[in-house]
C-alpha cells in the first residue's frame, strides 16, 4: 500500500517507537452515481450505448439517450425521461450545446444535477 503525505503520516518518537495516522475521507456512494443525467464526449473513455445499459442495471429510473450528431464534442446525452416531461428534448438538445458544450471537451463526461421549477396557475 502507498502513503501519501496528505493520507498517512508516520513519525518515530525519542524512545525509537512507530506511531502512525491514517485520514479518510467517506462519503456514500450514490446508486446510481447520476441523479438526472449525463453529457458524453466523443472521445469519452465509455460509449453511450455502454452507459445507457449500465444505467438500467442499476437504476430503476428512465433515461433518454439524446445523439448530437455530426457535433465535434457532444456525442449524447442521457437524460431523465422525468426531466423531459418538464423540459422539451430539443430545448434540452439547445441548451447543452449553447451552456455545456462551450466548457467540456471532446473526452469528458458531464454529470447534470438539473433543477426545472414550474409554476402551474388556474382559475378557481
Amino acid at each position: 500500500m502507498s502513503s501519501s503525505p496528505d493520507s498517512v503520516s508516520s513519525s518515530v518518537t525519542r524512545s525509537g517507537t512507530r506511531e502512525q495516522y491514517i485520514r479518510v475521507r467517506i462519503k456514500p456512494l450514490d446508486i446510481p452515481p447520476i441523479k438526472d443525467g449525463l453529457v458524453i464526449g466523443v472521445r469519452a473513455a465509455i460509449g453511450a450505448d455502454a452507459m445507457q445499459r449500465t444505467l438500467q442495471l442499476v437504476s430503476n429510473e428512465k433515461f433518454e439517450l439524446i445523439a448530437f450528431k455530426e457535433d465535434e464534442i457532444v456525442s449524447h446525452a442521457l437524460v431523465r425521461l422525468a426531466i423531459l416531461k418538464k423540459v422539451s428534448k430539443a430545448k434540452m438538445m439547445d441548451f447543452i450545446l449553447a451552456r455545456l458544450k462551450p466548457l467540456m471537451t471532446e473526452g469528458e463526461i458531464l454529470m447534470l444535477d438539473i433543477d426545472v421549477e414550474m409554476v402551474v396557475e388556474d382559475k378557481l
